[in-house]
């Protein structure tokens, strides 16, 4: 009697899809998957001391506010819960001075608008400073609101970049050592939400966001003179991609633009983009490594030369909004190595796409002919005479003679036999049968292990299919690559059980609508 039962195999291809790599991720090649967050977040706070990164606050599926401090130790890819924050957070900003993370602004869920304290987290002792600091004016909206508020430190001063409203910024220095504030110019710089900062050697760059008024975006990218006090738009500098809400990131003198989605509108296209500016040739470029798939209001860190992708949500929704799902609380990390490989940096085989030419190296379409060669390589009508050879590469006539040889290659009649041979290569008769085959490899008669593969997609449709063990492999190894960003976006399922009148049927299964899969085994 058959048994359903859960093939052993099958959850470990399922374990190594799901659970955390412990192989040595300096040196991997793409992204790698860590361990999950405790709990979903997205529009979080975070921060790195001691090669620990701590995430803050951050709306999650049931609560949009929380004040849970969590600790991912990369080396042993373990998360552990540290001492909350004395307030809710969700949609301010943060920056790290020494071993000191300040937690800024933020929505207020009972009052309905922003936060204008900052809250100061000691990693070293574990705890929070008992009173937070004021910051001098309102520094977002005063409606409910999120993504207005952007920090970065430089040389111990906080710099804070604010959308007040759709019109107008405010800009502050913050001084952690003398606990002064500094109201600078921030004539030249459009009021954006959603935006990406940075600063490298001594300059502020804000790139991305969208105006929540009129939905205007914006690809600029605009650069701020720490020693000038003045903001100025770059030219030819922009953004490969509008991207609102991206996860980002300073390193080696570059400004890391990590995922967001295109607008902040609910059917906007969710990005799976890495954008990279350096200041050096002042272009944004793509990197050659995408994100396993698209994700928007993530916070990003660097530890150890590796970038780590945090939380966020895998789908669009609109701007305002603190839409999460309790099933995305996924951590991702890659070499900056890797990363800071540019799209026309990339070499065929590195995991990049080699876009497909025609045997002279043109694109198909690109406007340029091919023109058509003799066997030679020659061009028809060039005045070179394409010579005619024998089966064995001479010409006919030229002396040398081309002797024929039997299927084996030896000559006939030089004394060796030619023995015939079956199809599987056995000699006739020599004992050894040739046992016929399904397609499957399987041999007629005998029974095939098969399972029945079902699939939950996130629209709630659930697909069953019944297909041998070798077919479900096939699409767990797909799906494993995929996840890494490697393969087709969708995968081919013979559905050769369900066919009806038809002669064949092939349903496709794109990978980001796969919401969760099972496999049973008969």
């Amino acid at each position: 009697m058959k048994k359903r039962f859960l093939l052993f195999i099958t959850v470990l291809l399922l374990m190594s899809i799901f659970s955390p790599f412990k192989a040595n991720a300096a040196n991997s090649i793409g992204w790698t998957k860590r361990a999950d967050l405790p709990e979903e977040r997205i529009n979080a706070g975070v921060g790195v001391v001691d090669g620990k990164i701590y995430v803050f606050g951050g709306a999650s599926e049931k609560n949009k506010l929380n004040n849970q401090t969590f600790m991912y130790d990369p080396k042993k890819d373990v998360w552990e819960e540290k001492a909350s924050m004395p307030r809710y957070r969700t949609g301010g900003t943060y920056a790290t001075v020494g071993k000191k993370i300040y937690l800024i602004g933020g929505i207020n869920e009972d009052t309905k608008v922003a936060y204008n304290t900052i809250d100061i987290y000691d990693a070293e002792l574990d705890q929070w400073a008992e009173e937070p600091i004021q910051i001098p004016r309102d520094p977002v909206f005063s409606t409910y609101s999120k993504g207005t508020l952007y920090a970065v430190e430089v040389n111990e001063n906080i710099y804070i970049v604010s959308s007040k409203n759709s019109y107008k910024n405010n800009v502050y220095q913050y001084n952690t050592n003398s606990g002064e504030w500094k109201s600078l110019n921030s004539s030249g710089l459009p009021s954006r939400n959603g935006r990406a900062i940075s600063a490298i050697d001594g300059k502020i760059y804000v790139a991305g966001g969208e105006n929540s008024i009129g939905h205007s975006r914006e690809r600029s990218l605009f650069q701020y003179d720490i020693s000038t006090d003045k903001w100025s738009k770059l030219k030819d500098s922009d953004l490969t991609s509008y991207s609102f809400e991206p996860a980002y990131e300073t390193y080696n003198g570059k400004f890391f633009v990590i995922g967001g989605q295109r607008t902040g509108d609910y059917s906007s296209e969710i990005l799976n983009k890495v954008q990279i500016f350096n200041p050096e040739d002042g272009q944004f470029k793509n990197s050659a490594y995408d994100l396993p798939e698209g994700r928007v209001s993530a916070v990003a860190a660097i530890v150890d030369d590796q970038l780590y992708v945090i939380g966020g949500r895998n789908y669009s929704y609109y701007m305002g909004n603190f839409s999460a799902k309790s099933d995305y609380k996924s951590v991702i990390s890659i070499p900056l190595s890797d990363l800071q490989i540019i799209e026309d940096e990339a070499k065929p085989g590195d995991g990049s796409t080699e876009e497909p030419k025609d045997q002279d190296g043109t694109k198909p379409g690109d406007g340029s002919m091919e023109e058509p060669k003799d066997q030679d390589g020659t061009k028809p009508g060039d005045g070179s005479s394409e010579e005619p050879k024998d089966q064995d590469g001479t010409k006919p006539g030229d002396g040398s003679m081309e002797e024929p040889k039997d299927q084996d290659g030896t000559k006939p009649g030089d004394g060796s036999m030619e023995e015939p041979k079956d199809q599987d290569g056995t000699k006739p008769g020599d004992g050894s049968t040739e046992e016929p085959k399904d397609q499957d490899g399987t041999k007629p008669g005998e029974e095939t292990a098969k399972g029945i593969l079902s699939i939950t997609m996130i629209n709630g449709l659930q697909k069953d299919y019944l297909l041998s063990m070798k077919e479900i492999n096939d699409f767990l190894n797909w799906y494993k690559e995929r996840s890494f960003g490697i393969g087709m976006n969708f995968y081919e399922i013979n559905n050769e059980h369900n066919k009806g009148p038809f002669t064949s049927k092939k349903d496709y299964v794109v990978y980001q609508n796969i919401l969760i899969f099972d496999i049973k085994q008969y």
